[in-house]
């Protein structure tokens, strides 16, 4: 049966590669390349496929891939349904190859002996006498590829490498090899001569960089046969090249050079010239089994006691305790509770208990501005003593200088996000972006936000909704995890949540809870000595529990807005009233410095 190619086909590749992709006029854009990957330049947008025709083409001239689809889904190994379909690849002529001066003299200059060039037959073109030659034979020894490299190439130059066009990629080095006890797998020819130059067996490169893997549909069945992949690639931005797709692709214990072996270097040829053959030797000795991404194993993971994660109290003492010493930094805490009973109130409070203990806040208010979210802070920071009633109004207010001195002692220790963007932009992202900005750069450790349904406010579909909200929270303890820091959530409950205390209480998505390390139900209590409960219905660190009646019993103070254990707690002095510098009166300030 014939191929019929289809546009599904089509988004199906670009998913299998990994690549970024947009549609227009009937062509499916790449960002770069599945091929060349844009090159030393990183070209963009050059490759595209035709969604009717199926034709591919890439336009970098160093490059120039094209065909039908069925040609570039064998080339990359991407499976189709097809019926003994094969790809025809040119016939090269099976003759002798000549080393030349020239090809000695330049490998010679990066640590090859004329030795190795000769068995590998590496010569010039002839045509071109500035271009290198690398042949490439099969396991028979039989040509099928053939690599050119300029000899002149400068960085910053385009086409330093580039492929005989329509010849079968297949790995270089493969008729060098003997036995199956291990195969070692560079990234460029050059490197596999570099460690064979050490007297080191089966070494062989991929023929066209780390991102091309057209070559494995025609070494699969021979790389199958090993014992074990040694992979030796470049070490680039802190990880070492094609260790993660060989693991993919091949069945074979994996092994790779440990990042320490290279010594500050890029690859084998750097390591041989700089250090010399022993230290090329150890790469590979020291090779170690390739770790697979995200794993680790629990031997090597080390562990701390509870007493030694950094933390910071809520200075309620029966709270601290369950939780072991209080909030944990790389912690999220969702804060939840009916409607109009206190939880912004209560998470005011412990603002004011970080405060004391110098940490640095970012504050979210979906509901208030700036300027009420301070002035309910000041109160709880200023207490009873800072606060006097003003004849003739209804309204409470702070004594002369007390709103200065709290200032001076906060300092820029709180930033609070301003709600002032468009009215059609993703507040939920806008307020990520910040949190992570101003744990960046103002060195914030406490993320407090109230609440989850005011930075959903955009999202009107209810299936949507609970996507978002789940996004959102997981973003919010990925943050956390990122940078050690401690973000409180404030969530409201679910409609009809009736006096349930649990953690199917609180509003739209259950991953809401599911993500928490710690989640705090607060609720009124219409009692004498008491007038309102805190429960902790969730505690992933030690599993301690307080709930009915083992729940905390906080007292609530209208005139200072303090929620406390106990009266005698409603008096306790924050540190801006001890802080000598923010109680220095401006007028004897003035008075001294006349003297």
């Amino acid at each position: 049966m014939k191929y019929q190619f289809t546009k599904e086909d089509a988004y199906r590749f670009a998913s299998f590669v990994g690549a970024e992709t947009k549609e227009k006029n009937d062509e499916l854009t790449f960002k770069y390349c599945p091929s060349c990957m844009g090159g030393d330049h990183k070209d963009k947008e050059t490759f595209s496929i035709n969604l009717q025709s199926g034709a591919y083409c890439c336009h970098r001239s160093s490059c120039g891939i094209s065909g039908h689809f069925v040609q570039l889904a064998r080339d990359m190994n991407f499976p189709l349904d097809l019926d003994n379909m094969t790809r025809h690849y040119k016939k090269l002529p099976q003759k002798d190859l000549f080393t030349t001066d020239a090809a000695v003299r330049f490998l010679e200059k990066r640590g090859i002996p004329e030795t190795i060039t000769r068995k590998y037959n590496i010569t010039t073109s002839s045509k071109e006498k500035n271009k290198l030659v690398f042949p490439f034979y099969n396991e028979h020894g039989k040509l099928e590829f053939v690599k050119l490299r300029d000899m002149n190439y400068k960085p910053g130059d385009k086409n330093k490498e580039r492929p005989l066009k329509d010849t079968k990629p297949i790995l270089f080095g493969m008729n060098h090899c003997s036995g199956f006890e291990q195969l070692i797998i560079t990234e460029g020819q050059i490197d596999a001569l570099s460690v064979a130059s050490c007297g080191m067996n089966n070494v062989v490169s991929v023929p066209m960089g780390a991102k091309n893997f057209a070559w494995v549909a025609h070494c699969y069945n021979w790389v199958q046969q090993f014992k074990k992949i040694i992979v030796f690639g470049d070490c680039e931005n802190g990880a070492v090249t094609l260790v993660d797709e060989i693991m993919k692709r091949f069945t074979v214990p994996v092994y790779v050079v440990r990042m320490q072996d290279y010594m500050g270097e890029k690859d084998a040829n750097d390591i041989l010239t700089t250090f010399g053959t022993d230290d090329v030797i150890r790469c590979v000795t020291n090779a170690e089994p390739a770790k697979i991404r995200n794993i680790v194993f629990l031997s090597e993971i080390k562990t701390k006691s509870l007493e030694q994660i950094d933390k910071v109290q809520t200075n309620i003492k029966l709270l601290d305790s369950a939780l072991a010493g209080g909030f944990y930094f790389g912690d999220l805490v969702v804060i939840t509770g009916r409607r109009g009973e206190g939880k912004s109130t209560f998470v005011s409070q412990l603002v004011c208990e970080f405060l004391e203990q110098d940490e640095r806040i970012f504050l979210y208010s979906g509901e208030l501005d700036a300027e009420n979210v301070k002035r309910w802070l000041l109160f709880q920071l200023a207490g009873e003593t800072g606060i006097e009633t003003v004849p003739g109004s209804m309204y409470n207010s702070f004594k002369p200088g007390v709103e200065a001195q709290i200032d001076a002692w906060c300092g820029d220790r709180v930033c609070v996000f301003q709600n002032d963007y468009n009215g059609t932009e993703d507040e939920s992202a806008n307020l990520l972006q910040t949190i992570e900005t101003a744990i960046c750069s103002l060195g914030v450790r406490v993320v407090v936000v109230d609440n989850l349904m005011s930075a959903m406010e955009n999202v009107t579909d209810e299936n949507g909704l609970y996507q978002a909200q789940s996004g959102f929270v997981g973003k919010l303890k990925k943050i956390a995890l990122k940078y050690s820091v401690l973000v409180l959530l404030v969530a409201h409950p679910r409609k009809n949540a009736g006096n349930n205390c649990d953690n199917d209480f609180i509003a739209g998505s259950g991953d809401v809870a599911n993500k928490a390390d710690v989640v705090l139900f607060y609720q009124r209590a219409d009692v004498d000595t008491f007038d309102s409960l805190l429960s902790l219905t969730k505690n992933r660190h030690n599993g301690n529990l307080l709930k009915d009646g083992n729940a905390v019993k906080l007292i609530y103070n209208p005139m200072s807005k303090r929620i406390k254990p106990t009266v005698n707690a409603m008096g306790v002095d924050y540190g801006w009233k001890h802080d000598s510098l923010a109680t220095v009166d401006h007028g004897d300030f003035i008075e001294f410095l006349e003297e």
